[in-house]
């Protein structure tokens, strides 16, 4: 079996490292087991399909009198979301004020992500003079990079929060790594969805290395 071309990473979780891949479809299946470690954390979770929080949009104001945004201070976040799930909130835009000239804001170069994952975005927002992001409009694909906010506070005032956590990573297997270079753990009913293994997979970012062999 071909395997494709996976960019790891790897981060502490809640006792946890984990080791994310960035393209769609799990690596591993069915029999395979983690050979050897370099890991000083207490355990290991293998995700695939992991896509990374965007960066910021560009945002700017609209110069004219009509629109529904209070006078006062603005944000914006992105978030992309896949068939596994949502980033956490990408980073926030730079600030931009509304007053009685400029009652709309323009975002532009809104973050596009990897193409065979990210299905659409999600743009949050403050409201006027606030800290706090809630949902302000679904981009249903991944290919506009334009939105003009016109959306008084009231509106979105319930609307989702945006995400603090990521989860868009397929979980393929689990393990505790208490004993280095032990069996720690084995995959269980991937065969039938993932027919087909090459013999040894290693994985290695930073100062964690993972050898995965397959029986």
């Amino acid at each position: 079996m071909t395997i494709p071309n996976r960019a790891w990473t790897a981060t502490a979780s809640g006792g946890f490292t984990d080791i994310k891949g960035n393209t769609a479809g799990p690596t591993v299946i069915s029999g395979w087991y983690i050979s050897e470690t370099n890991n000083s954390t207490a355990g290991a979770k293998l995700l695939d399909g992991y896509v990374a929080a965007p960066g910021a949009a560009t945002t700017a104001l609209v110069a004219t009198s009509s629109g529904n945004l209070t006078n006062g201070a603005y944000l914006y976040k992105v978030t992309f979301v896949t068939a596994q799930g949502e980033t956490e909130a990408g980073t926030a835009s730079t600030s931009r004020t509304v007053d009685s000239t400029h009652k709309q804001i323009a975002l532009s170069a809104i973050p596009t992500g990897v193409a065979n994952l990210v299905t659409s975005r999600n743009i949050y927002r403050t409201q006027s003079g606030g800290s706090s992001y809630t949902l302000l409009a679904t981009l249903a694909d991944n290919t506009t990079t334009t939105y003009t906010d016109n959306v008084a506070d009231a509106t979105i005032s319930a609307t989702a929060a945006a995400p603090s956590t990521n989860t868009t990573g397929f979980v393929i297997g689990q393990w505790d790594l208490a004993a280095k270079g032990a069996q720690s753990g084995s995959f269980d009913n991937f065969e039938s969805t993932y027919p087909g293994a090459p013999p040894r997979l290693t994985i290695s970012s930073g100062a964690l290395r993972m050898t995965l062999f397959g029986r």
